[in-house]
């Protein structure tokens, strides 16, 4: 972010206002509520996770319960790599995937050359590099998905484009022996689809619709490459959103919550640490109003976490609609 001249008094990053390394800084009622708040989501983000999302997790033990005959459509691991339609050949996500991963990780790379380490403080960051992380697990199991299609069979396997299935008897017996690891990258890659969902919503809206106006006001203006931070990730991720065919239960708004729980307990602990300014300046707990701007953050997850799931379930049901032979989305 740079600064447009006319105000060259004005420093960046800012000076550090409150001392937070002191014991008054940390020892008040806005503190204590600002915890409660935090604390409380960890509790009940934890309870929904165990209550809801363990079903899914208990399909490898055999165990047959209503929680699990009722949740386990959310979750398939051949949904990590599926296309969304049939007629799109399982390359197609790979090489999106391959190509979103590879350029984000490019801008990460030159972010932290450029920036260093004070790339790691701010919360865009972080969604950055989870968006990048996305594609990185999303490349290696539609590789996964493509060879086990037939395409990399080691004994002539054929590939069924129209059903998309696999002739060699030999998958059953492969998928058993690698079932649990990709299961396990499966899941992890389901849940970070849905907190890369939420959280790039979240931040996108703030920096457009309230930073930027805000520090336009101040007389700062943007870069080309701070804007296209804030605009690529959610091109790539809208993109696999229109090729694969996953999933998004809402009881995953729970990671999201754990996610932004995480950033903030780190801010916290660098905080009491070091007297460092805040990245976000409603994160400031000296001031008076802190907890009612910790408790607004706290509400906005609702509506950018339901947004990213309607539109899910909007694909979905239309893919269904429009294309009924060819969707492969499940529950529609």
């Amino acid at each position: 972010m740079e600064h447009s001249g006319s105000d060259s008094t004005r420093p960046w990053p800012p000076a550090v206002a409150t001392s937070t390394i002191t014991a008054d800084y940390w020892l008040n009622w806005r503190v204590f509520l600002c915890a409660f708040w935090v604390l409380s989501a960890v509790a009940i983000a934890s309870f929904v996770i165990y209550r809801y999302d363990r079903a899914t997790d208990n399909e490898e033990d055999g165990q047959e319960d209503g929680d699990k005959e009722s949740l386990k459509k959310h979750f398939s691991v051949d949904d990590s790599w599926k296309p969304s339609l049939e007629k799109i050949h399982p390359a197609c996500p790979l090489v999106f995937r391959v190509f979103a991963f590879c350029a984000l990780s490019t801008m990460l790379i030159i972010n932290l050359v450029v920036q260093g380490a004070e790339m790691l403080y701010f919360y865009t960051q972080w969604t950055f590099a989870l968006v990048a992380i996305y594609f990185g697990i999303g490349s290696f199991l539609s590789c996964y998905g493509w060879g086990k299609l037939g395409c990399k069979s080691p004994r002539g396997a054929r590939l069924d484009l129209e059903n998309a299935t696999c002739t060699d008897p030999s998958d059953v017996e492969h998928e058993k022996e690698t079932g649990p690891k990709v299961r396990f990258c499966a899941r992890c890659f389901q849940i970070i689809f849905a907190v890369s969902g939420g959280a790039v919503v979240l931040t996108d809206c703030v920096f457009w619709l309230v930073i930027v106006p805000f520090l336009a006001e101040k007389d700062y203006r943007l870069d080309f490459f701070m804007g296209s931070m804030h605009s690529i990730n959610s091109i790539f991720l809208m993109g696999d959103v229109a090729l694969n065919s996953m999933e998004c239960p809402w009881f995953h708004i729970s990671y999201f919550y754990l996610w932004t729980a995480v950033y903030v307990i780190f801010q916290w602990a660098i905080h009491a640490s070091f007297p460092i300014w805040w990245p976000y300046p409603f994160l400031d707990l000296s001031s008076p109003y802190a907890p009612l701007w910790y408790l607004a953050v706290a509400g906005m997850h609702f509506p950018c976490f339901g947004a990213f799931h309607l539109l899910i379930k909007a694909k979905h049901h239309l893919l269904a609609r429009w294309f009924p032979p060819s969707s492969q989305s499940r529950g529609h």
